[in-house]
């Protein structure tokens, strides 16, 4: 989560549960719910937290909008500079996109975040992945595994973050600077089977609520 330090107290947004406060009521900015990490988010509280309180969650943020959901990650960070809003949700490796810009706007826009990993007292910080796989009907099964195998490696771990600023998952590869800047944070560790289990719910919840 993104704030702006001149107007929000950090306590006050710790964790993912915060977002629904009504003193947040008008100041927090979000995608469309239609996009894959909203509906991973959801998915994620309602597979740690339960149904009802995901649904009272998505109620609670919905009201909290300042505007109609809308754009990428980099449309919230930049709604937070603006004043459009106080509070965003995004991934962390935007923020670096942002900072490494060759637009100042963009620089000075990254520079005015406060970030909060979230419940790093509880679950930890939801993750968004991305992911590599072999598919079946692969004509060189083979080479393709070597191919993961080495993508998964320390050597190509650390030249693709060094550009996507995205962090490792091989644990002995080192994230960028940038990326290691934001610090240390313990992420949410439930199965990702748990939570790919509840897109379809967490979808519906979104759609009856009314979230564009």
């Amino acid at each position: 989560m993104v704030y702006d330090k001149k107007a929000i107290d950090p306590k006050l947004i710790q964790n993912y549960e915060d977002l629904a406060k009504p003193e947040l009521k008008g100041k927090l900015l979000m995608r469309t719910s239609n996009v894959s990490f909203n509906r991973s988010l959801l998915a994620s509280i309602i597979a740690n937290d339960g149904e009802d309180k995901a649904k009272e969650w998505a109620k609670g943020t919905l009201n909290n909008l300042a505007r109609d959901p809308k754009g990428g990650d980099r449309e919230q960070a930049r709604g937070v500079y603006e004043g459009i809003g106080a509070v965003g949700v995004m991934n962390s490796y935007y923020i670096i996109t942002l900072l490494n810009s060759k637009k100042q706007s963009d620089q000075e826009t990254a520079k005015s975040l406060g970030v909060i990993f979230p419940n790093q007292d509880g679950r930890g910080t939801h993750i968004n992945i991305t992911g590599i796989a072999l598919l079946k009907s692969s004509q060189n099964k083979d080479a393709a595994i070597k191919f993961i195998e080495f993508m998964l490696s320390k050597e190509a771990q650390e030249i693709l973050v060094s550009i996507s600023h995205e962090y490792p998952v091989n644990k002995d590869a080192k994230p960028s600077k940038e990326i290691a800047a934001l610090g240390k944070f313990k992420e949410d560790s439930i199965s990702l089977n748990k939570v790919a289990n509840e897109l379809e719910n967490a979808q519906k919840i979104y759609k009856e609520l009314g979230w564009k």
